[in-house]
């Protein structure tokens, strides 16, 4: 964001973020294409010039900016799918409107959140790309770099849902819709294999006292197979070590992690 200058405004009852961009201010048909229409989780906007530059305030009437919202809490895989669900909903209804997605302003300190929705800055400039610097897709992957800094590393679908979104979105080209139907598909094989695992556990853990004498008196035949009494540990795959690892507090650097899983068979051997 090195060409925008933004400066914040908090009023009785709104809050204002102010864009100022060193550009001389026109108005086409994107600023009335968005006056004129109903947009999802869009902050509304208005333009004015002065002295060959540009201001876009972006008006908010309800809920505190990102930043501000998960400064003392962690963020959890509800919340990250709804923002991420909210901002493919907005994406898809500026294309039909012939806007460019791009001009979305995708940053902690620029998205307002309350208890359920969030609401995103669009600028309605031309030339976008040249004052902002970054591509929607780029946008999205530093916001899971956020993501990754204020995530719950107790909640285990956090977990598995940051280190797919980060990982995925490093590729050039990806597809967000595809990453989540995965992300579900394996939180739905972790928990029928951990259900799996801990019905397998009771199971095998517990031993069965009948009245007879001899189990009174402690006696067992020589030969018995106590062997279905010892514990037996869970097989997990690479993203469960992963999990435990991240919990404990001994999983070093996200990147390893990713390096470390990367290429292995993981989503069918959680």
């Amino acid at each position: 964001m090195a060409e925008l200058k933004i400066s914040y405004e908090k009023g009785w009852e709104n809050s204002c973020v102010h864009i100022d961009i060193p550009i001389i201010y026109r108005e086409d048909y994107r600023m009335h294409m968005i006056r004129n229409n109903s947009f999802p989780h869009l902050l509304k906007v208005t333009g004015s010039g002065r002295d060959g530059t540009t201001r876009y305030t972006f008006q908010s009437d309800r809920g505190i900016q990102m930043e501000e919202k998960y400064r003392t809490r962690d963020i959890s895989a509800d919340e990250i799918l709804s923002f991420t669900g909210q901002l493919l909903e907005t994406a898809e209804s500026l294309k039909q409107h012939m806007l460019d997605p791009d001009g979305l302003l995708l940053a902690p300190n620029l998205v307002f959140a309350d208890e359920s929705t969030y609401q995103f800055c669009y600028l309605p400039v031309a030339a976008v790309r040249e004052i902002y610097k970054k591509t929607l897709r780029e946008s999205f992957h530093e916001m899971t770099e956020y993501f990754l800094s204020k995530m719950d590393y107790r909640e285990t679908e956090a977990i598995l849902l940051v280190y797919r979104l980060h990982r995925e979105t490093m590729q050039e080209n990806y597809d967000i819709r595809k990453i989540l139907s995965e992300y579900k598909k394996e939180c739905e094989d972790y928990k029928k294999e951990k259900e799996a695992v801990d019905q397998s556990e009771l199971s095998e853990g517990t031993i069965f006292f009948s009245d007879s004498e001899g189990e009174r008196e402690g006696i067992y035949p020589e030969n018995q197979d106590t062997s279905c009494l010892k514990e037996k540990k869970p097989v997990y795959g690479p993203v469960k070590k992963m999990i435990n690892r991240i919990k404990t507090g001994r999983w070093g650097q996200w990147e390893d992690m990713i390096t470390e899983i990367d290429g292995q068979d993981r989503y069918r051997h959680l």
